[in-house]
C-alpha cells in the first residue's frame, strides 16, 4: 500500500506525526501554519486558503517554497481535507494518517469521520488522529490488534446495523451479534494484556481507540 499524511488545521499529534518520516505530505489549507510551527513542509498545499490568511500567510509568500499549490474557491462542495484526499488518491495513494482533522468543532471532526467512511467505501484504509485517541472505520473486515496494545475502544455501529460482530481478546467480547445504530453497546471496551480482533461481517464499525499512556 501506498502511505500519505494529510494534515488538517486542527491540533495535532506531534509524537504520532513524527513516526512517518519520508512519507508523501500534503497540507489541507491551515495544516501548512502547523507544519512550519514544526519544521516540516509539504509535498502539496491544497485549499480554500482562507486559514492560512487568517494566520497571515497569503499565497505570493508561499511562491518558490518547493511544493505544489492548489488553490480551490471559497463556495465549494467538499471540504479541504476531502479535497486533499481525493488529491491524493488520483496520485495513487491509497493508505491515509489524517492529522489535524479533530477538536473543538465537532461538525469538522463528524465530517472528517464521513472522509473516513468515503475511504472505506474505496477500499482505502484510514486513521483519524486526535491528540490522544485514534478513529477508524472497518467495513466488511477484520482488524487484530497486538498484544501490547493498551487503553480503552468504543466499537459504534455506522448505519442501520452491523451484522456478524465478533471481538476477541477483549475485556468485554461478543461474537457474532447485531450492532444498531441506537444502542451504544460498544463504548469502553478494554484491551487487557491479548492479542485482540474486531470482525464485522456486513456492515461498518466506527472505532475509538484512546491510549492509556496520556
Amino acid at each position: 500500500m501506498r502511505e500519505c499524511v494529510i494534515i488538517g488545521a486542527g491540533e495535532v499529534n506531534r509524537k504520532k506525526l513524527s513516526e512517518f518520516k519520508n512519507t508523501f505530505i500534503i497540507a489541507a489549507d491551515g495544516g501548512y501554519v502547523t507544519l512550519t510551527k514544526i519544521k516540516k513542509k509539504p509535498d502539496v498545499l491544497i485549499g480554500d486558503f482562507d486559514s492560512l490568511e487568517e494566520a497571515g500567510i497569503h499565497e505570493d509568500m508561499l511562491e518558490g517554497k518547493g511544493f505544489e499549490i492548489y488553490r480551490l474557491p471559497c463556495e465549494k462542495d467538499e471540504t479541504d481535507i476531502l479535497a486533499a484526499i481525493k488529491h491524493a488518491l488520483k496520485l495513487g495513494y491509497d493508505q491515509f494518517h489524517i492529522f489535524g482533522g479533530t477538536g473543538d468543532r465537532v461538525d469538522h471532526m463528524m465530517a472528517n469521520i464521513q472522509c473516513l467512511i468515503y475511504l472505506a467505501n474505496l477500499n482505502c484504509k484510514a486513521c483519524l488522529y486526535g491528540k490522544d485517541f485514534e478513529i477508524k472505520i472497518i467495513k466488511n473486515e477484520k482488524i487484530t490488534y497486538a498484544s501490547n496494545t493498551k487503553g480503552t475502544i468504543s466499537i459504534l455501529c455506522i448505519g442501520d446495523e452491523a451484522k456478524g460482530v465478533t471481538l476477541t481478546g477483549l475485556k468485554y467480547p461478543l461474537e457474532h451479534v447485531t450492532l444498531r445504530n441506537d444502542f451504544p453497546i460498544g463504548v469502553s471496551n478494554e484491551f487487557f494484556g491479548m492479542e485482540s480482533s474486531i470482525q464485522v461481517e456486513n456492515g461498518v464499525l466506527l472505532l475509538i481507540h484512546y491510549d492509556s499512556k496520556k
